[in-house]
């Protein structure tokens, strides 16, 4: 899935934060699982949620992609 993909660096920026914040003694072992877990919660459920909500959005962009003939990589 190609919405996804740009979600990568969100998780991975969520979970650093958490392990950091675990490190320093900010959070506990609980804490730095709910917040992991909520964001993969996040990155699962935002793209099919937009694609839900506003399906001509993806329709308009695979049309601009094709518009001058071939096929751009999206």
């Amino acid at each position: 899935m190609e919405e996804a993909r740009s979600f990568g660096p969100l998780l991975m920026v969520v979970t650093l934060a958490a392990a950091i914040a675990k490190k320093l003694g900010v959070i506990d072992e609980a804490v730095n699982a709910a917040v992991i877990l909520v964001a993969v919660a996040t990155v699962t459920a935002a793209p099919l949620a937009f694609v839900r909500i506003f399906p001509a959005a993806r329709r308009n962009v695979e049309r601009a992609a094709v518009s001058h003939g071939t096929v751009a990589e999206l």
